[in-house]
């Protein structure tokens, strides 16, 4: 050990490790120390790869690997100034470690190891203290290496999983793999077709709640890997076929069907249906849960829509004669009178909707007529089943369809770029300049370039506007797109179905163009263009969604997405707002509302948003605000006369809507959005999370509004937007004003629309919720226009219990005597 102190030439380092019994663990410890001290930050970037190699090796053990661990963690804790000298050190014990970590290490750490050293590793690899200080180092450090496979999450994972295949009894590690973060990784490795048979006999000696643990995982990494939307019947037979073979599927019940329909997956539904053999047993019990009161009444509707799914998944698996045996029980007709019972349209639908299709796979005559309920439909459920019987695929041929599976997607992940067209220029001579041209072009200071022709086709605006950047006309092609899509698309909108053909490609292509040219008014041009979109095809907003949860997209491009969805609704309801009007003449908007910096940007940009909702606003609260505050305060409340107060200018409404507005409203703009929080777990993207959620339920609220007195399934939109806000009010502090402001004036807005009868009968619980938290901090808020705005919505909803105590008693004692 003195040798290494002295700064020893290579052949005398290995030397001295091939000296020492590293067998005994204080021989090891006095090697490793002195390396760590000595060796490592003084010349270990400098020796030879063998020197290297020989000093790794005896980092391959619980004590090497724990002390570099330590010494890392060490240096990324240090306040000092001298980052350079301290990145200079963690480079050198990074590299070691990139080392150490080299295949085989795992198998070499655990196999025939103690209980006590099997756990430090579990401690140091499985449950991820290695990879945490690896983390912090790069968190409060750079210029240093990092070793591949702590670089993610999704790496590290990867790694560990390759690295248990060679481990005698790796059915301890499964758990703790699973529990490291994103589950992908790991299936990715044990889902195929070499190491399922392994996977399968590790598998069985989990305990059964393990077993379980690992089915809901699966649950998640099929859903985002194989069975989005696009799936094919194949695609999810074979993958129900291989999930049978590998993973354990007798222990499905109730409580795994409550989490297979929490992934809201039309897709999984259908593949956990191919997987349960005891469906006779969980049917009866899954039929009463889907027809309970407090499933009726508290549940979300698009997620009765998928528990009615799932259902009717189930019932295509059996023959019709226990189907028609189903419908003759009690709790068949106990369900679906509860559900005819509810003041719910859309819980009525979901009743009739089942019977219906139930009547069918039992090939009896249907109980009610569905075409007589086309105005209650809510959510466009698909009716056509898979069986397990319709398929028969072999081992290889499910393994070669998910292979193919995965390929299709990767291939059309991306929408291609069109061919550039041809498109014939009048000359220079008699060309004139077009009026939507930049006017740059006159200057004859500028080089000249080709005249670009306005679009006449979408299939020429979609060109435009995916064209490369090296193109010489690039600038002008995709700028003249943004401003005339708007009036294109509507001038399309009522001849043939080219609008409808295009419009899933065109706005796809809009959301994802970034500002390349730092135009001033670039994102005011875009808006505009997924305005037209939706409005000229209102059928593409569930595909909106569908970006909205999947897309790779930044802060600013999801606000977009949900303006255009919110704007549109608008502008089909006959609303007459600045922002869309202005994208039909030459006229922009001024450059100005749009902010310079990138911050501002995130916070400040709202298309107009708030214009709107201080409007709606001040409609509602007129002299609510004042006089609860007054009230809360303690003060004297004075009558001022009418006169002497200025009236707010109602929005102006056009009568040029479309007919179907107050059908599809819901439909099409309000339950798909809604359901978008549900499939994503709510929204978290970092620092910036608050902004979207308050532009989220701002577009809640504003589609609320414009569906207001007509739509056929205003109730159900308004008990979705209060089962919705209430928990997350729960989970709001005082400084995210934003999201205050947006709940306070959707619930605010509930109040005044909808029959305070059915509020409170259906919708007490919630608004007490609410009427508690906003009481608990209201002192605490510092913005007087939302503190205004809570002391309103206080006062409604005091004065609304007051005028309904007698119902409220009501429904107490019913409660309590039930």
């Amino acid at each position: 050990m003195d040798i290494l102190k002295l700064s020893p030439l290579p052949a005398q380092i290995e030397e001295c490790i091939n000296s020492t019994d590293i067998s005994k663990d204080v021989e090891l410890l006095r090697l490793v120390s002195t390396l760590l001290k000595y060796t490592v930050p003084e010349a270990y970037i400098s020796l030879p790869a063998s020197t290297q190699t020989a000093i790794a090796c005896v980092f391959r053990s619980a004590i090497g690997l724990g002390n570099l661990t330590a010494r890392i963690a060490m240096f990324s804790r240090l306040k000092t100034d001298l980052h350079r000298d301290i990145s200079r050190a963690l480079d050198a014990h990074m590299r070691l470690l990139d080392k150490v970590l080299a295949p085989g290490l795992v198998a070499a750490l655990i196999n025939s190891a103690s209980t006590v050293t099997r756990r430090e590793v579990e401690k140091l690899l499985f449950k991820g203290k290695t990879y945490a200080v690896v983390q912090e180092a790069v968190a409060n450090f750079s210029n240093f290496h990092v070793p591949l496979v702590l670089r993610n999450m999704d790496g590290y994972t990867a790694y560990l999983t390759r690295e248990i295949l060679s481990i005698d009894d790796l059915a301890p590690l499964i758990m703790l793999l699973l529990s490291l973060g994103d589950s992908a990784p790991f299936f990715d490795t044990m889902f195929s077709l070499q190491n399922g048979p392994d996977f399968h006999q590790n598998l069985n000696k989990l305990k059964r709640f393990e077993r379980k643990h690992v089915l809901i995982k699966f649950l998640d990494y099929s859903s985002s890997r194989f069975l989005d939307s696009r799936a094919s019947a194949e695609t999810v037979a074979a993958i129900s076929v291989l999930n049978r073979l590998i993973l354990d599927n007798s222990i499905w019940d109730e409580l795994l069907l409550e989490k297979a329909i929490s992934r809201y997956s039309y897709t999984l539904n259908t593949m956990v249906s191919l997987l349960i053999s005891n469906i006779s047993d969980l049917l009866t019990k899954f039929l009463a849960a889907w027809g309970a009161p407090a499933v009726l009444t508290n549940e979300p509707i698009v997620k009765q829509g998928y528990r009615t799914h799932l259902l009717l998944c189930l019932c295509a698996q059996m023959p019709p004669v226990e189907l028609q045996g189903l419908m003759k029980l009690s709790e068949f007709l106990s369900a679906i009178t509860g559900r005819l019972s509810s003041l719910s349209n859309q819980v009525k639908f979901l009743g009739v909707f089942f019977a219906d299709n139930l009547c069918k796979l039992a090939h009896v005559p249907p109980i009610f007529d569905m075409n007589d309920l086309s105005d209650m439909r809510l959510l466009d459920i698909p009716t056509e089943f898979i069986k397990k019987t319709d398929f028969s695929l072999s081992i290889e041929a499910c393994w070669e369809i998910l292979e193919l599976s995965q390929i299709i997607q990767a291939e059309t992940g991306d929408i291609p770029t069109l061919e550039k067209l041809n498109l014939h220029d009048a000359g220079e001579d008699g060309a004139k300049i077009d009026e939507y041209m930049s006017d740059e072009e006159d200057d004859p200071t500028l080089a000249t370039r080709d005249h670009v022709p306005k679009p006449i086709y979408m299939r020429d605006l979609l060109s435009y506007l995916s064209v490369e950047p090296k193109d010489k006309n690039a600038y002008e092609k995709r700028r003249l797109a943004l401003q005339v899509a708007p009036t294109l698309l509507r001038q399309k909108l009522a001849f043939g179905s080219e609008v409808s053909f295009y419009a899933l490609d065109l706005l796809a292509q809009l959301v994802g163009l970034t500002n390349h040219y730092e135009e001033k008014d670039f994102e005011t041009l875009r808006l505009n263009a997924m305005i037209a979109v939706v409005v000229s095809y209102p059928e593409v907003t569930t595909e909106l969604c569908k970006l909205l949860l999947t897309g790779d997209y930044s802060l600013q491009q999801r606000l977009s997405l949900l303006s255009s969805m919110s704007f549109a609704a608008r502008a089909l309801r006959g609303y007459k707002d600045e922002v869309v009007e202005r994208s039909f003449d030459t006229t922009q908007f001024p450059t100005e509302i749009l902010p310079k910096r990138l911050h501002d940007q995130y916070t400040a940009a709202d298309y107009g948003y708030s214009r709107i909702e201080n409007t709606i606003q001040d409609d509602l609260m007129r002299e609510s605000s004042e006089e609860a505050r007054d009230e809360i305060l303690g003060g004297k409340v004075l009558r001022v006369s009418a006169r002497l107060k200025k009236q707010p200018a109602a929005l102006e409404v056009s009568k040029d809507q479309i007919t179907t507005f107050p059908d599809v409203v819901g439909r099409l703009f309000f339950f798909p959005l809604v359901a978008v929080w549900y499939e994503s777990g709510g929204i978290n993207i970092g620092h910036y999370t608050p902004v979207l959620i308050a532009h989220y339920v701002r577009t809640l609220s504003l589609i609320l509004h414009c569906a207001y007195p007509a739509a056929t399934d205003l109730k159900e939109m308004a008990g979705e937007y209060l089962t919705l806000v209430t928990p997350l009010l729960q989970t709001v502090n005082t400084e995210q004003l934003q999201v205050i402001e947006s709940i306070v004036t959707g619930v605010l807005l509930i109040c005044e629309t909808v029959d305070h009868t059915y509020l409170v009968t259906t919708f007490d619980g919630n608004l007490h919720i609410i009427q508690s938290v906003i009481a608990q901090w209201w002192d605490s808020l510092i913005d007087d226009r939302v503190k205004s705005l809570c002391a309103g919505l206080l006062l409604r909803l005091n004065q609304l219990r007051e005028n309904l105590k007698r119902t409220i008693i009501d429904q107490l004692n019913g409660a309590l005597y039930a």
